[in-house]
């Protein structure tokens, strides 16, 4: 208790005890820097170009890290792909074999190939929807960006056609 008095100070050192002074040292003996307006200023310019640097340095780091996240994964998907594929091609041998027992082995191959082949033309047809280009086209923002220049229009020449 006694040691918290000291570092605080009675109340008659408070109130003998000079206006603060930022040239004077402070009890720690550390100067206040220059408390001009325009130097506080131009440490506040510095400090905000310097802490806007760093975070561009850290949003350069973060997505050169994604992008290096992505290849890995585009690499596992391909490889991943290919594997799956040539999963697939054997069991398509296998269905073209079994149906052998029942039938010609020619006509048991023209059957699964035409069955699958139905499949992925369905699969490209859909895709290739999904990919027109009207689908894509951001219609919605197109529509806000004809509003407001309508909008602007209409302000600038006072609501005249």
């Amino acid at each position: 208790m006694n040691q918290h008095n000291e570092s605080v100070g009675t109340s008659s050192e408070f109130r003998n005890s000079q206006p603060w002074d930022p040239d004077q040292p402070t009890r720690d003996n550390e100067h206040v820097s220059s408390g001009t307006v325009p130097h506080l200023l131009r440490q506040l310019t510095g400090e905000v170009t310097s802490l806007f640097t760093k975070e561009v340095s850290l949003a350069r780091a973060e997505l050169r890290e994604t992008v290096s996240g992505i290849k890995t994964g585009l690499v596992s998907l391909t490889s991943g792909s290919i594997v799956l594929l040539a999963g697939v091609i054997v069991l398509l041998m296998a269905a073209v074999y079994g149906l052998a027992e029942v039938m010609a082995l020619w006509l048991a191959a023209l059957i699964v190939g035409g069955v699958v082949s139905a499949i992925g033309l369905s699969m490209v047809a859909v895709g290739k929807r999904k990919l027109d280009a009207d689908v894509l086209k951001p219609q919605r923002s197109i529509d806000a960006v004809k509003e407001d220049r309508a909008a602007m229009k209409a302000a600038v020449t006072g609501g005249r056609p």
